[in-house]
């Protein structure tokens, strides 16, 4: 195994042994009472339950793909803790992971993403996030922006795009290329002086 596949690897196994105590711990009785055993949408993969899920806000918030993530813990558990707990685990070990590969695409050095990426892994400032089930919403939004900047450092890696040709048209010019505005601003700044981005 390569150090490209190893690195995350380990970063991942890192988050996990630091926060595998948590699968002993049971339900609190802030807000975990209300996401998960009281609450009637997470029983059942029924069109019902995901329609009022993806429709109408739970608990003042409207979050439906945490309430998703509970149905699938209910369909897999129970109302077993542990395997709830279980999932925000793994949820870290990906977050920590995504985080090596952001800071890779932005600084473009290995070394300095899977030490970030480690710090990450091992933070207390996460035990809120990763060991209340309820909290589970901040594990979640992490890992989508995570991929969203990542994502867009990797479409961004290039000094210029192309406009549709339709776009272009109406403004009376040819299908040609145009800069990015603040496309190469959060590298620039991230990655000066680091030569070209990586691949």
């Amino acid at each position: 195994m390569g150090w490209g596949l190893a690195a995350p690897f380990i970063v991942a196994i890192a988050a996990i042994a630091t926060y595998i105590p948590a699968l002993s711990f049971q339900f609190l009785n802030w807000d975990d009472n209300v996401y998960v055993l009281s609450n009637p949408w997470i029983r059942a993969w029924s069109s019902a339950n995901l329609a009022h899920i993806f429709t109408e806000p739970y608990y003042s918030n409207f979050l439906p793909l945490h309430l998703v993530s509970y149905m699938v813990d209910y369909s897999l558990w129970g109302l077993n803790p542990t395997g709830y707990h279980l999932q925000s685990i793994v949820l870290h070990a990906l977050n920590a992971a995504l985080a090596m590969f952001v800071v890779k695409r932005m600084l473009g050095s290995s070394v300095v993403a899977f030490l970030a990426a480690l710090l990450f892994a091992v933070h207390p400032s996460h035990v809120e996030a990763v060991a209340w089930i309820s909290i589970r919403k901040d594990l979640l939004s992490t890992t989508f922006a995570l991929l969203t900047v990542y994502f867009y450092l990797r479409a961004s890696s290039g000094a210029q795009i192309r406009r549709p040709s339709g776009v272009a048209g109406r403004h009376g010019r040819s299908s040609q290329q145009y800069p990015r505005p603040g496309a190469s601003r959060i590298q620039g700044r991230a990655r000066r002086g680091t030569g070209p981005p990586c691949t």
